[in-house]
C-alpha cells in the first residue's frame, strides 16, 4: 500500500489505499489476541459489539485527546487536515495524526491489557446491543492507561509515549506548516 500511495494522484486515491491497509490490519489484529475470553470478529466502531471494539474506541478516544493537546501546544488548527476530509463539525487534523500512533499506543495497550489478562469479561456490560466499560473496567483501564503513558520506553526514544506523541506531532507540523 505503500508504494501505491507515494503513485497516487488523488486524495480520493489516498484514502482508499488507507482504507485497504486498515482493513488488512485489522482482518489480521485476532491473530495477535492470545486470551480465549475476548472474541475478535473484525472492526466495528458504532456501536461496539464486544468488548475488544469497545476497548479500542475507547483507547482511542484517549488518543484523540493526547493528540489534541499536542496540536493545540502547537498553535495549529485542528480542523484543517491532510487525509480526512476538512469541514467545520470535525478536527481532521486530529484525526489524520492520530494514525501515526494507533498501532503504537492504544492497540499496543489493549492487546497488552488483554493477553496479560488485566482486564476480563466482567469488565464489560452490553447496554442496548452497545458493549461498554463497567465502571471498574473504566477505572482499571485508566490506571493502566496512565502508568503506560508516563513510562519511559526504548522504542520512544527513552521518552514516555505521551512526550513522544508531543514530540511527533511537533515535528511533523513544523515539517508540514508553513508560518505567514
Amino acid at each position: 500500500m505503500i508504494k501505491k500511495v507515494k503513485s497516487a494522484e488523488t486524495i480520493e486515491k489516498i484514502r482508499g489505499f488507507e482504507g485497504v491497509a486498515a482493513q488488512k490490519y485489522f482482518d489480521s489484529f485476532g491473530t495477535l489476541i492470545s486470551v480465549e475470553n475476548f472474541i475478535w470478529t473484525g472492526r466495528y466502531k458504532h456501536p461496539a459489539p464486544d468488548p475488544v471494539n469497545a476497548m479500542l474506541s475507547f483507547g482511542y478516544s484517549f488518543l484523540e485527546r493526547e493528540v489534541r493537546i499536542a496540536i493545540a501546544s502547537f498553535g495549529a488548527d485542528a480542523r484543517i487536515g491532510f487525509l480526512h476530509s476538512n469541514n467545520e463539525r470535525k478536527d481532521s487534523l486530529v484525526f489524520d495524526l492520530m494514525e501515526m500512533f494507533r498501532a503504537s499506543i492504544s492497540d499496543r495497550l489493549v492487546l497488552k491489557l488483554l493477553n496479560r489478562n488485566q482486564i476480563k469479561p466482567e469488565h464489560f456490560t452490553e447496554v442496548k446491543g452497545r458493549v461498554l466499560f463497567t465502571e471498574e473496567g473504566k477505572k482499571i483501564w485508566c490506571e493502566y492507561y496512565e502508568k503506560f503513558m508516563q513510562k519511559e520506553l526504548n522504542e520512544f526514544k527513552g521518552v514516555s509515549p505521551r512526550i513522544w506523541i508531543r514530540k511527533q506531532v511537533r515535528q511533523f507540523l513544523k515539517d508540514n506548516i508553513k508560518a505567514e
